[in-house]
């Protein structure tokens, strides 16, 4: 097929207005708080808290109904409950539990985690530890991701009973990390007693206080059965979490609504207030030790406002129809404010993404990976291998028969390829030759321009220097479509590996991103937002369009939806009440929530090709592989199984993990088309083991595109629940190429032209 033909008029596109977007609308200021306050009534739930004479069982309270105001109420009340002398004799909550190996209780609204209110500190105090054979003395290590803390040897059983460590977490930890805690012989040449993974998620509640006692394991437990049933012990620990963290939406409708908690004052007349400006009564607490609980407290919340805060702060140089969005999330990266850069060979910023990634490495390997290269490469064949013949990719077989956008994806996606600059656009088959645009002056820039078609006016910022989180991109105008296009590059140096890395679930708007795309996102929002926004005024643009590939494509979406909530304001400047915002996406990778996904479906359209694994490695999705890999040694080693039973084990583990939910994924945001070719769907077995959620069809599918038996290439229309788990196949690079997916949509166009033009001479 030769190069598409332009299309100057992209017609009747999904309405920017349609959709659920009106929850992104409003320009976000901050209404000064009035001097006095209305008094609101206290929650009735604290007031039977306040009330109570025994314990509190927080798993029936009715968080939902709760604000953060009442929530930080609440954890002042259980302080003052449990320092009271009729309550002090009734032990916390405590339960039992084998390790990591218990069955998984994921955190819900009712145990009080969410991802725009939860704990922002965790304290662990060690209870008590029982050992099957009893030493003198005994060392304790606690490790939460990077952070490691050990004791001093101290006589057992009760020498460690007042041991207390601090630790930060976050709404991603509370999901997926574990505290490992490790029990040593004290003494120089002590030896290493017992082990245990705690999974923060299945504790069945994140609000108050709370013991477990969890059974001791050995550390080659993992990798050798017959250590896996040793008895050694028993270790009590409590969590104390603290801390209480609420989104900015909330803030600012509570704020801007101009309801606010009651203040009672402190001792001679001063009120104690966090950053917003909601008190705490510390004169209802009658000990020191109740004061100094609440003071602690405060000092934690007060530092989590903080970091909310510098968000407001950052932007207050800007106007008042500034994103709603980017002010509402909590991530607080280098790309969002500057910072003098200390001299040295590496640069802060990349000094702090290096740690983030460490963090990271430290949680997903820190879970009992013990694998040996050698048995990872044989776990890693076999998972493979189950892939490849009990794992079609699913179809729905809703086959897009639109010419027209088949063309448009092309059109757009000559736009990413061109931001990989001279010498790729050389390889994946364009430009002038290697030598040739190689040493002409700006060649990149040059060769892009003449690649598609515009003069080197119209090049409107071309972006590609060399900073942690700050995206590489270029802003064009294009004549024929009288639009601004918005051009962002994908993965293809260190500085970009450390974002795709940096793949922490950060709160954003009402629900949450990857944290090294949103911080991208939020670069762009603050340095080219008004810049964009006069150039659509000066050119009188009909539109803006936005285009990327890989991780460009997770920070174009992302910033397609910050843009979204200025679209009015992007009708009025320009004049047209037409005014369109779209994103057109090759190889997205998983980025935000469900909700946001369907939300903005109207205004970002992504494009998956076939076995491309990006579009499925969401944190979750990685951390499920990881689960299957360990599984797959296991079964490796059991003797006396063959690979059918191994490959049925295989399948019904990964089945319970798909079912479980036991690691929360992120999805690719917005509408979604699937490219495949159809001779390798034909190809690949579809027999046992059989599952509810996959594909098993053989034969024919009733669709006369699918069924024709000639070699093709299709695009249909799929859903994000299909994408969320990781489809590791041989060529799951090769086709992440940008010009793979050129030649698939290419071919894919063809065949419905040809198909059309051989019904009409049929007819």
């Amino acid at each position: 097929m030769s190069p598409v033909a332009t299309d100057t008029h992209l017609g009747d596109d999904a309405d920017p207005q349609g959709g659920n977007s009106a929850v992104l609308k409003g320009k976000g200021a901050l209404v000064a708080e009035p001097d006095s306050q209305p008094e609101v009534p206290e929650h009735p739930t604290v007031q039977a808290v306040r009330n109570s004479k025994g314990p509190v069982d927080f798993s029936t309270l009715d968080f939902d109904s709760m604000s953060p105001q009442d929530l930080e109420k609440l954890y002042v009340a259980s302080i003052t409950k449990s320092q009271e002398p009729e309550s002090t004799s009734v032990p916390a909550r405590k339960s039992r539990t084998n390790s990591i190996f218990a069955p998984s209780t994921m955190p819900t609204e009712s145990n009080g985690l969410s991802w725009d209110n939860h704990p922002s500190t965790m304290m662990v105090h060690l209870e008590n530890i029982t050992l099957a054979k009893p030493i003198k003395n005994v060392v304790v290590r606690f490790s939460f991701r990077h952070r490691k803390f050990k004791t001093m040897a101290a006589a057992y059983p009760s020498g460690h009973s007042e041991t207390k460590h601090k630790f930060d977490c976050t709404y991603h930890s509370l999901l997926f990390d574990h505290l490992k805690v490790d029990i040593y012989e004290g003494g120089f040449f002590g030896s290493h007693i017992g082990r245990c993974h705690i999974r923060l998620s299945r504790l069945p509640q994140v609000l108050g206080d709370i013991e477990h006692t969890y059974s001791l394991n050995h550390r080659k437990a993992y990798t050798n059965p017959k250590l896996a049933g040793k008895d050694i012990g028993e270790i009590t620990i409590g969590f104390s979490f603290i801390g209480g963290r609420r989104s900015n939406r909330e803030r600012d409708q509570s704020i801007s609504s101009g309801l606010a908690n009651s203040t009672p004052s402190l001792h001679n007349g001063m009120r104690r207030m966090d950053t917003d400006g909601f008190a705490v009564d510390v004169s209802a607490m009658d000990t020191p030790e109740q004061q100094a609980d609440a003071e602690s407290f405060m000092e934690y919340y007060k530092q989590a406002q903080d970091d909310d805060k510098s968000m407001y702060e950052r932007s207050k140089s800007f106007d008042d129809s500034r994103s709603v969005i980017s002010m509402r999330t909590t991530a607080s990266g280098p790309s969002s404010q500057k910072k003098k850069k200390k001299a040295g060979l590496i640069a802060e910023n990349t000094l702090l993404g290096l740690k983030e990634v460490g963090e990271l490495a430290s949680a997903f390997f820190g879970t009992g990976w013990k694998i040996n290269k050698r048995d990872f490469a044989r776990s890693l064949l076999f998972v493979q291998k189950y892939y490849g013949k009990y794992h079609p990719n699913p179809r729905t077989n809703d086959i897009v028969t639109d010419e027209r956008q088949l063309r448009i994806a092309c059109y757009f996606l000559n736009f990413s390829m061109a931001s990989y600059g001279s010498l790729i656009l050389n390889y994946f088959g364009y430009g002038k030759g290697y030598l040739k645009d190689f040493f002409r002056p700006k060649m990149d820039s040059n060769t892009a321009c003449e690649h598609l078609g515009l003069a080197k006016s119209d090049m409107l910022v071309w972006e590609f220097n060399l900073e942690l989180f700050k995206p590489q991109f270029f802003i064009c105008r294009d004549p024929k479509l009288n639009a601004i296009i918005v051009v962002i590059r994908g993965t293809w140096n260190l500085h970009e590996c450390i974002v795709d890395v940096c793949a922490e679930y950060e709160p954003f708007s009402h629900g949450y991103a990857h944290r090294g795309f949103l911080r991208c996102a939020q670069y762009l929002e603050i340095n080219f937002l008004d810049q964009i926004k006069a150039w659509v005024k000066q050119y009188k643009c009909s539109a803006v369009y936005l285009s990327a590939h890989s991780l460009g494509a997770g920070v174009s979406s992302l910033f397609t939806m910050i843009l979204s909530g200025h679209l009015q304001e992007f009708r009025d400047i320009s004049g047209n009440d037409k005014f369109k915002l779209k994103c057109y996406n090759i190889a997205t990778p998983p980025c935000v929530n469900a909700e946001l996904c369907q939300e903005f479906e109207p205004f970002i359209d992504n494009y998956v090709n076939e076995n491309d694994i990006v579009p499925r490695a969401s944190w979750g999705a990685v951390c499920d592989f990881r689960d299957l890999i360990i599984t797959a040694h296991g079964l490796l080693n059991e003797k006396g199984l063959s690979t059918q039973e191994r490959m049925i084990r295989l399948a019904n583990h990964h089945t319970e993990l798909k079912e479980s939910n036991e690691h929360p994924k992120v999805f690719i945001p917005g509408s979604i088309f699937y490219l495949y070719k159809t001779s390798r769907v034909r190809s690949t077995s579809t027999k046992a083991p059989p599952k509810e959620d996959e594909v098993t069809e053989e034969g024919l599918t009733g669709n006369e595109y699918v069924d024709d038996i000639f070699p093709h290439y299709l695009v249909e229309r799929s859903s994000k629940e299909l994408f969320c788990n990781i489809q590791f196949k041989t060529n799951f690079l090769w086709h992440h190429l940008p010009n793979k997916y050129d030649s698939g949509l290419r071919k894919a166009h063809d065949y419905l032209q040809e198909k059309r033009v051989a019904d009409r001479k049929e007819h």
